[in-house]
C-alpha cells in the first residue's frame, strides 16, 4: 500500500519527502540529521548527511527554530 509522502518525479523516480530534521550531530568534519518522513513513523527514521538535505523546506526550518545555528 502506498504511503503518504512519496512523490513520482517527472522522470517516473519516486522520491519520500521529509516531514521534519528531529536532530542533528557531528560526523567527521560533517553534519548529520535525523530525519522523520512523511507517512511514517518513528521506526524509518534516517541519519541523513548534511549534503541530502541541504535544499530542504524541513533543513530551512529546523535552522530557522535553532536561530539560524546548526551544522553549518
Amino acid at each position: 500500500m502506498p504511503r503518504d509522502g512519496l512523490v513520482l518525479l517527472p522522470d517516473g523516480q519516486e522520491e519520500h519527502v521529509i516531514e521534519r530534521i528531529l536532530d542533528e550531530r557531528r560526523r567527521g568534519r560533517g553534519w548529520q540529521y535525523l530525519v522523520r518522513w512523511k507517512g511514517y513513523g518513528q521506526g524509518d527514521d534516517k541519519w541523513l548527511s548534511r549534503r541530502d538535505v541541504e535544499e530542504t523546506i524541513a533543513l530551512d526550518e529546523w535552522l530557522r527554530k535553532r536561530g539560524g545555528r546548526g551544522g553549518v
